[in-house]
């Protein structure tokens, strides 16, 4: 089931989603209520993939209110580097400060690195990569080793790699 727009976290301004039950600022226009409650996800993905819309989806989208217009975010934008690097410093996850502050991953990182804070490492304990390395000589599948371990295939991979570990028999030399 297509759920409604305006439960997806869209800001809009007072009155534009007149008539709807969850919306505080109700208003009596009828034809309102029928158009933007029945705006779905569906109908912007439609609109997104023709470029044609439904009058009541651009009317919507024209009351949409944003949070912070270029000048506001550019005048706020030294402000957040410097909390964000600061978090990273700290040791907060990147997923946390990306939830805090709004940003995504690579905002993150890019500002740690101009601020030349030391990247942080990605090694799992000596334990857990010593029972990777074990299984794997054992010959257990790629798979298992991961789901054994709480590792993806690839660290395994990658892992058996670095070690010189190599399931295969080398293949002889062709004669010339």
């Amino acid at each position: 089931m297509a759920r409604p727009l305006h439960r997806q976290g869209v800001q809009c301004r007072e009155g534009a989603l007149a008539g709807c039950k969850e919306n505080p600022h109700m208003a009596d226009a009828e034809n309102e209520r029928e158009t933007v409650t029945d705006l779905t996800l569906r109908s912007a993905a439609e609109y997104v993939r023709t470029s044609k819309a439904p009058a009541a989806l651009l009317s919507f989208l024209q009351l949409i209110r944003r949070v912070y217009t270029f000048t506001q975010e550019r005048a706020n934008r030294l402000t957040r580097y410097v909390v964000i690097t600061r978090a990273y410093k700290a040791g907060t996850p990147v997923r946390d400060i990306e939830s805090k502050y709004g940003c995504t991953r690579g905002t993150v990182l890019r500002y740690a690195r101009m601020a030349e804070l030391p990247k942080r490492p990605k090694h799992m304990p000596a334990e857990i990569r010593a029972a990777v390395i074990r299984d794997y000589k054992a010959k257990m599948p790629v798979a298992d080793i991961a789901k054994l371990h709480d590792v993806s295939p690839a660290f395994v991979s990658k892992t058996a790699r670095e070690e010189g570990i190599s399931r295969y028999d080398p293949r002889p030399k062709r004669r010339a």
